[in-house]
């Protein structure tokens, strides 16, 4: 028995379905998943991880295509799970740290990408991505930002 599953393989009871309802659809990228598993859970249901069951699930293919949204997709889900489901106080605590640890982060691949004079693309792959996400919390997480299309 396990506490979640990612999205790629579930098999789900027609009743469980009933009962709890489809994925939230204020999730787009990330969490949909876990979400509907406390749900399932908070239900009364349980969830089995089956090791001899294999799946082939080539992960992180979409985000490679445009890392920087992705990333604020991740964010924009995460901070919806915990405002759903944990205490305000959790929440703020969460959206605090992270965007400290995301200032780190830029300073450290800033200092990184100097010392290497530029050499090393992953560098300059990661500064750009950190400052969009940071950008995007300065701005309060505009919702137009992402990979969702906000007219859809």
């Amino acid at each position: 028995e396990v506490d979640s599953l990612i999205g790629a393989c579930i098999a789900i009871r027609f009743t469980a379905i009933r009962r709890v309802g489809m994925f939230d659809e204020d999730y787009f990228f990330f969490f949909e998943e876990t979400d509907w598993c406390l749900r399932m859970r908070r239900s009364g249901f349980r969830i089995h991880h089956l090791p001899q069951v294999e799946i082939v699930h080539v992960q992180g293919q979409s985000k490679k295509q445009r890392p920087a949204l992705s990333w604020i997709e991740y964010y924009r889900s995460l901070y919806t799970f915990f405002k759903k489901n944990r205490p305000a106080s959790t929440y703020y605590t969460l959206r605090v740290c992270r965007f400290v640890k995301l200032l780190i982060n830029l300073v450290l691949t800033v200092l990184g990408l100097c010392l290497t004079f530029g050499a090393r693309p992953r560098y300059r792959e990661k500064t750009v991505v950190y400052s969009r996400l940071l950008w995007w919390h300065l701005f309060l997480c505009p919702a137009g930002v992402g990979l969702r299309n906000p007219k859809s």
